[in-house]
């Protein structure tokens, strides 16, 4: 992309910038944001156990529970896009931290699945307009190309950071409290944010306005949405059953109607020309590609080590220390291995070496001998005796170090 091509939901196309008066403090406070969004992304993961047997929940409550975040967050991006672009950036940016921050409050009082549900959706909603409005107030708050390269070089490590501090932190604090003070972490970012946006974040105003587009936003949200549910599915159901058919075939229509529609508007969210750009279209899909993965080995590992390794919390936690470790080194190392090999060439070693790292772990319990323990809930379902109904399916239950803690016994890390 060239210097002056906006890509679509960059907020700072026809915008009045004021002037900043402490710039690195205004970074601090839009990088801990955009941090936090990826921490509350991935702080689910360790504590899904201990959740499903709190609330009762089974794998497919569980794997949903860890996606909805996601769902929502992905479905109304490009929408929370065109909001920064038509109401400000910063404006656009307080009203999302205020649904973020009112949905971490309430759910750590979650009493069952469809609260905690329900406030992870409106995390995720809150999520798709606090990541382009934080954008477009970066963009304000460095508005020379140098030094808003440099600011963007450090962005791009801050959701390896926070996927990191998710996992481990998370492990930690369920460890010590419970699972519901990981919510404390988002809030008090949101609220710290709400203080110190005014006085540290510039206001941008937009030179003229944008149509919402909401034919636009309307299909794109429930196309990624639905495209998304149906691939979160696949874990529990077979890929030609019709619960994951319908889902990703609709999806696929809802977005061939969205494509449809951007062609024909006036002011689309996603012009045509945006993905005709071969690049930035195999790029795009090297994104998504990995983040799918990250995100699906995070949960089913989380689950794998505590339910059938029995591993703590705190253990598991520890178990992603290796792969954060090598995720920021490769990541430093990505800029002069580009510079010398070229973009397409990284891109293709990353997502081989990932492959090479995927097919070296272990199989799926399903695939070995498993225990013969009545009611042992596995890595890939929760086996049970075949005399009992599956109505009575029960529950799965948490390590048994972390049971022994809660018991008031010293937890075995």
């Amino acid at each position: 992309m060239s210097a002056g091509e906006c890509a679509p939901g960059d907020a700072t196309e026809g915008t009045h910038v004021a002037v900043v008066r402490h710039p690195d403090a205004a970074f601090a406070l839009l990088g801990s944001v955009q941090t936090t969004l990826i921490f509350t992304l991935a702080s689910i993961a360790v504590p899904l156990p201990v959740i499903g047997h709190e609330l009762g929940l089974r794998r497919p409550d569980l794997i949903l529970l860890s996606a909805s975040y996601g769902l929502t967050f992905a479905g109304l991006l490009l929408f929370g896009s065109r909001l920064a672009d038509r109401y400000g950036g910063r404006r656009a940016l307080t009203v999302g931290l205020l649904l973020f921050a009112t949905a971490s409050a309430a759910a750590p009082f979650a009493p069952g699945i469809r609260t905690l549900l329900a406030a992870r959706l409106v995390q995720g909603a809150g999520a798709a307009l606090v990541a382009p409005a934080a954008m477009a107030v970066l963009r304000g708050v460095f508005p020379s190309p140098a030094a808003y390269g440099k600011a963007m070089a450090t962005w791009g490590g801050l959701s390896v950071l926070g996927a990191t501090a998710g996992n481990l932190l998370s492990g930690v604090i369920l460890s010590c409290l419970s699972w519901r003070w990981t919510f404390a972490v988002p809030l008090v970012v949101a609220l710290t944010a709400l203080a110190l946006a005014a006085p540290l974040l510039p206001s941008t105003a937009p030179q003229r306005v944008r149509a919402l587009d909401l034919p636009g936003a309307l299909l794109a949200t429930a196309g990624i949405t639905l495209g998304s549910y149906g691939l979160v599915v696949t874990d529990v159901r077979p890929w030609s059953s019709a619960g994951v058919l319908v889902p990703l075939l609709g999806g696929a229509v809802l977005l061939g109607a969205f494509l449809y529609v951007e062609r024909r508007a006036r002011d689309p969210l996603l012009p045509a020309r945006f993905l005709l750009n071969r690049r930035r279209a195999a790029a795009l899909a090297a994104i998504g590609l990995s983040a799918c993965g990250t995100a699906m080995t995070f949960v089913l590992l989380s689950l794998h080590l505590q339910q059938t390794r029995d591993w703590s919390p705190l253990r598991t936690s520890g178990a992603f220390v290796p792969f954060a470790v090598v995720l920021i080194a490769s990541g430093r190392a990505a800029g002069p291995l580009v510079r010398r090999y070229g973009p397409g060439a990284v891109t293709t070693a990353g997502l081989g070496a990932a492959a090479a790292g995927l097919g070296l772990s272990p199989p799926p319990v399903s695939l070995r001998t498993p225990r013969t323990r009545t009611g042992c809930c596995q890595a890939s379902s929760c086996w049970r005796p075949a005399q009992r109904p599956p109505s009575e399916e029960p529950p799965c239950s948490p390590p048994q170090a972390y049971r022994r803690r809660r018991a008031g016994l010293r937890a075995v890390c």
